[in-house]
């Protein structure tokens, strides 16, 4: 059952995540689906990571990059911030990331921009 959806006109809009279910559910019905997929693809950046992964951040880093879309779960303190700039560059993509408090953004932005971290390459 399908419970977070929103619906435009004749068309409904599904979460992420359940478009296989969904595939799964109208072939066992006999049920042909048309999709329109209008996700961007974000901006191509010119960005290297500069730093270093441990064994397990690099192990999520991996089994990330297998996957289209994920959720990374983890404890406080096990590096999610620097496991996230080296898919972001090994994805070569803009990213739109979404935290919750203030604190939070300010990790984010003082975490990226340590040239430790994150660093831009000069294009050409």
């Amino acid at each position: 059952m399908i419970t977070c959806f929103e619906q435009q006109g004749r068309f409904l809009v599904l979460p992420r995540g359940s478009l296989l279910p969904l595939k799964e559910l109208l072939d066992g019905l006999g049920v042909r689906l048309e999709l329109t997929d209008e996700r961007i693809d974000g901006a191509e950046l010119d960005v290297r990571f500069t730093g270093e992964l441990t064994d397990a951040q690099a192990e999520a880093a991996r089994e990330m990059l297998t996957h289209e879309l994920g959720v990374l779960c983890a404890p406080p303190g096990i590096g999610k911030t620097v496991i996230a700039a080296h898919l972001i560059a090994a994805r070569r993509r803009s990213t739109l990331v979404m935290v919750h408090s203030r604190p939070l953004l300010e990790q984010w932005i003082q975490r990226m921009s340590r040239s430790s971290i994150w660093s831009p390459r000069k294009s050409g």
